[in-house]
């Protein structure tokens, strides 16, 4: 391979002899990291709606003042522009999410589809997800 890393010595983090951060190139360019809990794959049997659940719940409790009695109201756009998701897979994502009961949608006139999470039912299948996990044999994932 010949890349600009190449000459990174990989074992002790060292940058390329340019100094450039790629983690530092990619926040200049506006791509903060995408980050979701592993466990909301096992409660939820698909990575896209593990996704989707984890982004909800991360804003709603980083900016509570956005939702309306529990209601969020973000935009497919808004949702593309911080998850990369496209339409299509935020629809399944939600789609597996309500079939799970997971979360409640509705549609306002002239306004963004608003969702709430039921945490209740979040934590109930945590709690079975962490039930199945201590049961499993040691070193089987």
């Amino acid at each position: 391979m010949n890349g600009p890393l190449d000459d990174c010595d990989r074992g002790s983090g060292a940058f390329p002899p340019q100094g450039i951060d790629p983690a530092l190139v990619l926040e200049v360019f506006g791509q903060s990291p995408i980050v979701f809990h592993r466990i909301y794959v096992d409660v939820t049997g698909d990575i896209l709606a593990a996704l989707w659940l984890s982004y909800a719940v991360y804003y709603l409790n980083e900016y509570p003042e956005a939702a309306e009695a529990g209601w969020l109201a973000r935009s497919q756009d808004d949702w593309h522009a911080d998850t990369g998701m496209s339409r299509r897979e935020q629809e399944r994502a939600r789609r597996r999410l309500r079939e799970l009961g997971l979360i409640q949608e509705r549609r306002r006139p002239n306004a963004s589809m608003q969702f709430q999470v039921d945490y209740e039912r979040l934590y109930d299948l945590l709690d079975a997800a962490a039930k199945l996990t201590a049961d499993r044999p040691e070193g089987r994932g």
